[in-house]
């Protein structure tokens, strides 16, 4: 996921592009450094804004000191919703316009619990599905008592929070 939005990022032609996520180790965070090492760009310690606290108004609030001290970045790749929507409400308050200047990116697609203006775009996982395949699963190693993976597919939502650069 973090890959995919990155990547788009990319595509629409941002190339400052930060991270906002809770962990180093986090897949989220590994796919943004792999697409931004594939691409050629560097991504300064500066620009990436880790942190554990990941509500929106905690975001919000930490994330104006982070927007302040790097006002290159034209775009952000965060770990979640949650933390895309603080990062947009923390870049309202500065005066800055999404997605005029500053393209934003989540994952989980939890837009229709917490709608926002620009619509953000995100990555949508199929929640319906996962739920299907976790009963299965749990009742899978019930019986066999092997533990088992699935792989299933997520994909973007490209919306109206990113814009061409």
């Amino acid at each position: 996921a973090g890959y995919t939005i990155t990547k788009y990022l990319i595509d629409l032609g941002h190339r400052n592009i930060g991270f906002v996520g809770g962990s180093l180790a986090s897949f989220r965070y590994k796919g943004f450094r792999k697409a931004m090492r594939e691409a050629g760009l560097k991504c300064p310690e500066s620009r990436v804004f880790i942190f554990e606290e990941g509500s929106i108004d905690g975001t919000a609030a930490a994330a104006k000191d982070f927007l302040n001290s790097n006002p290159e970045i034209t775009a952000l790749s965060c770990a979640t919703d949650m933390r895309a929507i603080g990062v947009m409400k923390a870049a309202a308050s500065l005066g800055k316009r999404v997605p005029d200047d500053l393209s934003v990116a989540g994952v989980d697609d939890i837009s229709g619990l917490y709608p926002v203006s620009p619509a953000l775009t995100t990555m949508h996982f199929p929640r319906k599905e996962v739920g299907r395949e976790l009963v299965a699963l749990a009742d899978s190693m019930k019986s066999s008592g092997g533990v088992e993976t699935r792989l299933l597919l997520t994909s973007l939502a490209k919306k109206d929070s990113c814009c061409k650069f």
